[in-house]
């Protein structure tokens, strides 16, 4: 039986049935971070990367002759591209989740048009923290973790969007403080 080190000098040689078994002997360890991640191109992505990693490894450097060290390190690639996948992810989820007027329940068009004009005049940070305090029902501390900022900013920005909108609504209706 040959060991690692063999099999992955046969796929840096360009053979797609050794590639094809190192596939498959890593599949368990795909599965487990593709799952974690529950991104539907996940699986995909991080076979990629082992195919990547088969072929930038420098297997005639320091202990890779035993196979614990190629397994390590392959390990290890992988967890890597999964934690970079897991912070992408994150990104693309904040942004969508910023300012979606879809999710905006509303009896007709007209009042979806009305919703996105007032919030049109806030600050990114005040809409922000609008829609997710009122839409999503989320607390402060949550927003704060969300868009790393502090509760004191999420405070500060919900407080100026509030009076942003009072002075909004006085106009609109006409009402003149004494």
């Amino acid at each position: 039986m040959r060991n690692l080190y063999e099999i992955i000098q046969s796929c840096k040689d360009g053979n797609e049935e050794d590639v094809i078994f190192i596939l498959n002997k890593f599949d368990p360890l795909i599965n487990k971070y593709s799952r974690l991640l529950e991104y539907e191109d996940t699986k995909q992505e991080l076979s990629l990367t082992l195919i990547k990693v088969l072929q930038r490894i420098r297997i005639d450097k320091g202990n890779f002759r035993e196979d614990k060290y190629i397994i390590s390190y392959i390990k290890k690639s992988i967890i890597n591209r999964y934690i970079a996948l897991l912070k992408q992810l994150s990104k693309v989820s904040r942004y969508e989740s910023e300012a979606d007027i879809n999710l905006i329940y509303a009896d007709n068009d007209e009042d979806v048009l009305e919703m996105c004009d007032l919030l049109k005049d806030l600050t990114e940070i005040e809409r922000k923290v609008i829609i997710l305090k009122y839409m999503y029902m989320m607390k402060d501390s949550e927003i704060a973790i969300l868009n790393n900022i502090s509760r004191q900013v999420v405070n500060q920005a919900k407080n100026r969007a509030i009076s942003k909108l009072r002075l909004y609504f006085k106009k609109s209706l006409n009402i003149v403080d004494k």
